[in-house]
């Protein structure tokens, strides 16, 4: 993984100033974490526009936008960094003026080769990859390489209403800040003033998450040769004195991710309470394997809903609103909603575009919805899962882009890359899906035990 040289130096008054509100938010510490890191983002359709735009406003040091396609007739539909006219052009060239104009204290750059070209050397100069438009083949490849390298490694996409996001971070480190009680003599009266001053504290903790991808076996220590056993036992009781609290979490590969065996009790009891997305991810990009893994849990889940308001224009604008909870424990603006069939879809989605070497279009609707439903039967009698669980309405759903459900999906994948590289807040893991027939979204754990 690149080194972040810039990490521990400071940013100029300048940046100081563009990213106040920022830092702020989630500390100078990570803002300079994050402006020392290198993003690679692989497809630059409606999602990887939204995500080109959050990550350019965020300030990441350098983002190399890589796409070897041309823009067609309907990317303007929900691509907004290409100007009318762009048709025919390079899709990362004609999103380039305008994604630099967003923030020019980031380097934004071009890539046109085809992503199935590149070296493995090619990724190691990135602290981060995020791949959309892209095949389940050239999606698991690039998971090992990354991981191999400690690269973050991140994918989504968006298939109509549908959308979802991936993530295998590896081993990660992030600060998590907590409120800190302050403790009251005895004998001191109780009242406002006491209570004020038992909450009013905070301290910043550095929580170790040691990730493990499923498959490894074993947890995953680095230790670097200049640390001696003295400098170790004195980080221990540096974390002890400071009181930071030490966690596991498991990340796997997406390979094992997609290779769930729904045959075992353990996942047919939790079949029912599975969103039906996850199957129709494996329609459009995954093609046939041997499914040996095991559903884990389901620790995270979200709602969104859409609200419509009329500008001052007449124009219809979106809202999002929403409520999140993390491991049972209520954080940031999100409540807990009980899931319908969202994750059952996406493997049908994967195995559509790996088999046809595109995703389903509207001119071709007729044709492809019933190879979408073909698939779909082939795909869920491999898996052991009654095809009924994924209606044969779906189809009606997931051709295009919608610009909306880019938004919401391009936003959670690109604040996913941030928290992860400036090691602020607990991370998704692993798998986030949205339901925008629904307004719905959920993230899922699933992968090997």
């Amino acid at each position: 993984m690149v080194e972040k040289e810039e990490a521990g130096g400071g940013i100029s008054e300048e940046e100081a100033a563009q990213y106040d509100r920022q830092i702020r938010l989630w500390g100078l510490e990570a803002q300079k974490r994050l402006r020392a890191s290198r993003v690679l983002l692989v497809g630059m359709k409606g999602l990887g526009a939204e995500i080109a735009k959050n990550l350019i406003l965020a300030g990441v040091k350098g983002l190399t936008m890589l796409d070897h396609e041309q823009v067609s007739p309907e990317d303007p539909g929900a691509q907004f960094l290409v100007r009318a006219g762009s048709v025919g052009r390079n899709r990362a060239e004609a999103s380039l003026e305008r994604a630099q104009n967003l923030n020019p204290m980031v380097d934004v750059k071009v890539d046109t080769e085809n992503i199935e070209k590149k070296p493995e050397s090619f990724f190691t100069q990135f602290d981060a990859v995020c791949l959309t438009c892209c095949s389940r083949d050239v999606i698991v490849k690039v998971d090992q390489i990354c991981y191999k390298n400690s690269i973050k490694f991140f994918t989504g996409d968006v298939f109509g209403y549908h959308g979802y996001t991936f993530a295998n971070l590896g081993e990660h480190e992030f600060v998590e800040e907590k409120t800190k009680v302050a403790k009251v003599s005895q004998g001191v009266e109780d009242g406002p003033d006491t209570k004020r001053a038992k909450l009013d504290s905070s301290e910043t903790t550095m929580v170790k998450k040691v990730c493990v991808l499923g498959g490894g076996g074993h947890v995953k220590v680095p230790v670097h040769p200049e640390e001696t056993k003295e400098n170790m036992l004195q980080d221990l009781l540096a974390r002890w004195a400071t009181n930071l609290d030490f966690r596991k979490v498991v990340f796997c590969s997406v390979k094992e991710a997609l290779e769930v065996d729904w045959s075992s009790d353990k996942a047919k009891a939790a079949l029912k309470r599975t969103t039906s997305d996850y199957f129709l991810l494996q329609v459009f990009l995954s093609s046939f394997v041997s499914f040996q893994s095991t559903l884990v849990r389901a620790d995270l889940l979200v709602t969104i809903s859409f609200s419509q308001e009329k500008s001052e224009f007449g124009e219809a604008k979106s809202f999002v609103h929403g409520h999140q909870t993390y491991n049972g424990k209520q954080a940031h603006r999100y409540h807990i909603v009980k899931m319908g069939n969202i994750v059952r879809n996406l493997p049908l989605l994967l195995k559509f575009r790996t088999d046809k070497g595109r995703d389903p279009s509207s001119d071709t609707f007729g044709e492809d919805s019933e190879l979408l439903l073909q698939i779909r039967n082939d795909v869920l009698d491999s898996l052991g899962v009654n095809p009924d669980l994924l209606p044969e309405d779906f189809v009606r759903y997931c051709f295009s882009e919608m610009a909306p459900v880019c938004a919401v999906v391009g936003g959670i994948l690109a604040q996913e890359i941030v928290k992860a590289l400036s090691q602020r807040d607990p991370p998704h893991n692993n798998f986030f899906f949205f339901d925008g027939m629904k307004g719905n979204g959920i993230v899922e754990c699933l992968g090997p035990k």
